[in-house]
């Protein structure tokens, strides 16, 4: 069996499959009431982690890991089927290294399914769903199956569950252990036969599989993996004791709510810019603000999806669909991220790879941020509780009851938790549940604590301000605002700054209490930060206002992009730190977003303007397009999958039918006033703006990938596996060109002068006006598009050797001048250049830039989803679009997202909520510096996005 389906080990029993989780905003019912069985058989939250010993022959060959990621929704022949994405990640899998897949897992009637498997950006289906496990689990119970993946791969196999008992593992005796026996075949879609395989699991109650081992004699395959960690809702086993984990000494600004372990919203350092730094755009609203180590961004919305981003480049290194809302703001400590949902978890996951460190189940939901000490973490549960945690392993140290919920998160100064609960008890706690001292308000606590100049701060709901001795709880001094204190507070440099009943700012002394200014502002519903000597605040309309700290005088205002009048900045997404920049968030009621964030800078240097991403019009095809749209002046055409061609202006009414085919239709090109288009089986010529057709020509049966181009004097008709031809614009036939091994699903560019290059049959300069060969490397075949830039050709090309390659050619004499590998070429995508760069997105996702004069790699951002097309350039900034996972109605991968054109500096993102149904190239240039971008939340739609900054 060759290696590539060594995916396939998470397809059936003995091949260790893990179940669904039906979670989240999608639950229509509860699995542990519906599925009682199957739940015992295996464990279903999503964050449910199992990690694998591998060896070969009994030699250690890495690791396996994998992990309940999230709800999905998939189509089947009826209808919406629920299921759950599950990774698996070998570290280094005997004979073919690293390698990771997502499978589609569901529960049907008394079976687990397997719905479908995602190997890097390609989801291959298996039909039908296979049965995976399947009740009773009773000894000599059995099932078969025979299906295909991916349209073209027979799979069969039988079943038998051979004895139950138990079985030790890594030191432990695991109890009524099923034992399966899994005989496992492949016909492959040239008929070749796979190797049979035997593959032996061992699968436990609550844990699901502990052991497994597969044999292919032919090939001398002898792999095991045993358990050796497990982290689930209810149980938690490691073979060998965690690490010991204690929060690091440098706690990094915005690693936590109110930017520092002391809740002092401060940045001791800096002068923010009004200059936006990048704005990150949504059309779900966010649960809270990010944490940010400065490397990584975390962020989750209402739903309880989760996201972790690169600060420098955006790229997204790991999602997770947990049961929302997301129910505290996320706090970093480490290298763990630590996320509280809806169903009463707290799980930590690592900040580079999203896997589960552990999980903890409490009684009650998570009420306010945890806060690490030493190497412990406090946790408040709305059951007014308060819990220590061990940060290695989520095991609890100690627990105290409050007498009421603890809604704002405790601070943490030197070696002590400061905690307050909603009634006004206000406690000191050591790492080890010490009550060094108690104290209680007069009112409810309203705002606080704060640890700022040896003092805690905190203001009840009678409007008093209180400020208690650190080390013993005292009353160092207590103050009467004008107003009734309603955000968290700032404090640096003895002052503490008030915001009071959403209109008044207030400074105090921290030594005495002492009022030192006193100001008003309208609609003031978000904590103020002191950054430097200023101290930033927003209003809930959109307004930033920027005060000198001494003074409280006003230095500085500016708006947050979209926000508009009606809309609201929404106070539970506090500011953050986040790199360089200082993060506010706003509920935004523009076109098609309802949450943003917005970046500003802390320091001038060295930074690249970010922009945000305005909706400008949203073109209503009703179908998906079927590739890159052709744009002139206002005027989009369209070729959408239904086989029809669209015409559409930005700003007018809803597309117009210009034609309907019966074949595949592929992207139109428009240029010198007209609008070529094939149409079944030939080239029809339209003016530009309406009318009847000027001209037609013949053509061979369509293919995504290839589309015309129109040139000064002559359009280009590219023949899919025959050739090219070439007609005047009025259609006067020019030369035919028949090329042999013209399989490659290309177009033609047309270069200065009129000349044009194409890639079917060997990268090739052809003379316009007679169809001449100027130059060719026959050995390079274009599964997308060259472009041109400054003199010289980029292609993607597939050489006839195998080779994989971006290559670089001086477009007067067809030398090449340099070239990379590519590990995977984009179908129908293809590089872009401009300003002496070129930037080349490939099959996998990966968008690299390179140097235009040498090939040296500037920059990457992968991708974790499909690639929408080939990148945009547009005005020294490069738009990169992830399609998302296609296949599942859930899916939230879907993002455009900009960078530095020279740096590749993260500048902005816009995610809509769900993925479109596309799998072809769509992202484009639109009129007059916008882009083309498919809508996820109305399918057959086009997105114009304008960037602004």
């Amino acid at each position: 069996m060759s290696s590539r389906w060594r995916y396939l080990a998470s397809w059936v029993p003995a091949l260790v499959v893990v179940p669904l989780a039906l979670a989240g905003a999608y639950v229509v019912s509860e699995p542990e009431e519906e599925f009682p069985d199957l739940v015992r058989l295996h464990p279903l939250e999503v964050g449910t982690t199992w990690v694998y010993a591998v060896s070969d022959h009994d030699q250690p060959s890495g690791t396996r890991t994998r992990q309940v990621l999230g709800d999905s929704g998939l189509i089947d022949e009826n209808g919406l089927v629920e299921a759950v994405q599950v990774s698996s990640d070998y570290s280094d899998y005997p004979g073919t290294g690293a390698q990771s897949s997502v499978s589609y897992l569901g529960y049907r009637g008394d079976s687990i399914l397997q719905y479908s498997l995602r190997t890097g950006v390609t989801d291959q289906k298996l039909e039908p769903p296979a049965p995976a496990y399947r009740l009773p689990v009773e000894e000599g119970a059995s099932w078969s199956y025979e299906g295909l993946l991916a349209g073209s791969t027979t799979i069969s196999f039988e079943v038998t569950l051979e004895d139950i008992g138990d079985v030790e593992v890594a030191g432990r005796t695991f109890a009524d252990c099923a034992h399966y026996v899994n005989e496992f075949d492949l016909v492959f879609d040239d008929g070749t036969q796979g190797d049979h395989e035997v593959n032996e699991e061992w699968t436990c109650p609550g844990f699901g599989p502990v052991r497994s081992r597969s044999v292919i004699e032919a090939q001398g395959t002898d792999v095991t993996e045993e358990l050796i960690e497990f982290h689930g809702v209810d149980t938690h086993w490691r073979a060998a004791p965690a690490d010991d984990l204690a929060e690091p000494t440098d706690v990094p600004l915005g690693t936590t709510v109110g930017l520092t372990p002391e809740r002092t919203n401060t940045v001791p350092d800096g002068e923010i810019s009004s200059e936006l730094a990048w704005s990150d755009a949504r059309d779900q609203r966010l649960s809270f603000g990010p944490a940010s180590d400065g490397e990584v961004m975390v962020v989750g919305d209402i739903v309880g999806d989760v996201s972790a981003t690169e600060v420098s480049t955006g790229a997204v290194r790991w999602r997770l669909a947990l049961p929302g809302p997301i129910v505290a703001p996320p706090v970093i400590v480490g290298d763990l991220a630590l996320l509280s949902d809806s169903a009463k978890n707290l799980v930590a996951v690592d900040t580079t790879t999203g896997v589960t460190r552990w999980l903890h189940h409490f009684d009650d939901v998570v009420s306010a941020a945890p806060t690490a000490l030493g190497s412990s973490l406090l946790v408040p549960t709305d059951d007014g509780r308060v819990t220590a945690l061990d940060l290695a392993d989520g095991e609890t140290r100690w627990t105290d009851d409050r007498t009421g919920p603890v809604r704002s998160a405790p601070a943490r100064a030197d070696d002590r938790w400061y905690v307050a609960d909603r009634t006004g008890a206000l406690t000191a706690y050591t790492e080890d549940g010490e009550d060094v001292w108690s104290v209680g308000l007069e009112d409810a606590l309203a705002v606080g604590p704060t640890v700022t100049d040896g003092v805690v701060v905190v203001a009840d709901d009678g409007g008093t301000i209180y400020a208690f001795d650190a080390d013993d709880g005292e009353v160092a001094w207590q103050a009467q605002p004008r107003d009734y204190p309603g955000e968290a507070f700032a404090a640096s440099d003895g002052v503490l700054v008030v915001v009071q009943d959403a209109r008044r700012v207030e400074a105090f002394d921290t030594a005495d209490g002492d009022l030192l200014w006193s100001t008003t502002e309208d609609d003031l519903r978000s904590a103020p930060v002191i950054v430097g000597d200023q101290v930033v605040a927003v209003a809930s309309t959109g307004g930033v206002v920027v005060r000198d700290l001494a003074s409280g005088s006003v230095t500085d205002r500016w708006r947050l992009p979209l926000v508009a009048d009606d809309a609201k900045v929404d106070s539970d997404i506090e500011p953050a730190v986040v790199g360089d920049a200082l993060v506010f968030g706003a509920a935004v009621s523009a076109t098609e977003n309802t949450a943003a964030l917005y970046a500003y800078p802390l320091s001038a240097a060295g930074r690249t303007r970010g922009v945000y991403l305005r909706v400008e019009d949203v073109v209503a095809l009703g179908t998906s397009p079927s590739g890159v749209p052709a744009v002139d002046g206002e005027n989009l055409y369209v070729s959408g999958l239904d086989s029809t061609l669209y015409r559409g202006t930005v700003g007018g009414s809803d597309p117009e039918k210009i034609h309907s085919s019966t074949q595949f239709q592929p992207s139109p090109a428009v240029g010198q006033g007209l609008v070529v288009a094939q149409l079944d089986e030939e080239y029809v010529a339209y003016p530009v703006g309406g009318g009847d057709p000027l001209w037609t020509f013949p053509a061979v049966a369509s293919s995504p990938g290839v589309r015309p181009a129109i040139g000064e004097d002559a359009v280009f008709l590219p023949q899919y596996q025959v050739g090219l031809s070439a007609v005047a614009l009025d259609g006067t036939p020019l030369w035919n060109k028949p090329l042999t091994g013209a399989i490659a699903p290309t177009g033609p560019v047309v270069l200065p002068g009129g000349d044009v290059v194409y890639g079917a049959a060997g990268l090739t300069r052809f003379d316009a006006a007679t169809g001449a060969t100027v130059w060719s490397d026959p050995s390079a075949l274009l599964p997308g598009f060259p472009t041109y830039d400054d003199g010289v050709v980029y292609a993607g090309v597939l050489r006839q050797s195998g080779a994989s390659e971006l290559a670089a050619y001086d477009a007067g004499d067809g030398r090449q001048l340099w070239s990379v590998p590519v590990p995977e070429q984009l179908f129908g995508g293809g590089p872009a250049a401009a300003d002496g760069v070129v930037v080349d997105v490939d099959g996998a996702g990966l968008a690299r830039a390179f140097d235009a004069r040498d090939g040296t790699e500037l920059w990457s951002v992968p991708s974790t989803s499909t690639p929408g097309g080939s990148a945009v350039i547009l005005d020294g900034r490069v738009y990169l679009m992830e399609l998302g996972r296609t296949e599942d109605l859930f899916s939230r991968d879907l993002r455009l997202s900009v960078h530095d054109l020279r740096t590749g500096r993260f500048l902005a993102a816009y995610e809509p909520a769900t993925t479109p149904f596309l799998s072809v190239p769509v992202l484009g240039l639109g009129p007059a510096g916008t882009v083309l971008v498919p809508n996820g939340t109305d399918f057959g739609a086009l997105l114009v996005m304008e960037p602004a900054s």
